[in-house]
């Protein structure tokens, strides 16, 4: 514990977040079993956005990516079940305004200092193993 809040690390991916809420049933925020989870990444490189793309879409994960700070961020990632952020290649005032929209919202949040296809590959398989998805 730190903070008063539960915290987990994230194996091979970096740095610590805040424990994602669980939900049981096979769903997480009203999906059905068969239907994507839906991602948002913030930071990254904008010549890997394709590769980001094809990553995700072989998980079976439709990614929204955000490589740079953009208007009503806080609106644009309301509606996915997780949240990554690549902090290395991000602005302070972006991860704030993501982490803050996130935390209202009740979105878990990973982080991780790589930005890289495998870094992506493992926050999804993190994400998608502790929101038994």
């Amino acid at each position: 514990m730190r903070g008063g809040r539960e915290f987990v690390r994230l194996t091979g991916v970096g740095r610590l977040a805040r424990k994602p809420s669980f939900m049981g049933c096979g769903t997480y925020a009203g999906l059905p079993r068969g239907e994507h989870m839906r991602v948002s990444l913030i930071g990254g490189m904008d010549r890997l956005h394709r590769h980001y793309l094809d990553e995700a879409a072989k998980l079976g994960v439709d990614l929204r990516i955000f490589t740079r700070s953009e208007n009503n961020l806080q609106a644009k990632i309301g509606h996915t079940q997780a949240v990554v952020i690549f902090t290395s290649k991000i602005s302070h005032q972006a991860r704030n305004q993501a982490m803050s929209s996130a935390s209202t919202k009740d979105i878990p949040v990973f982080m991780s200092h790589n930005c890289g296809v495998c870094a992506l590959r493992d926050c999804i398989n993190c994400i998608k193993g502790q929101l038994k998805y």
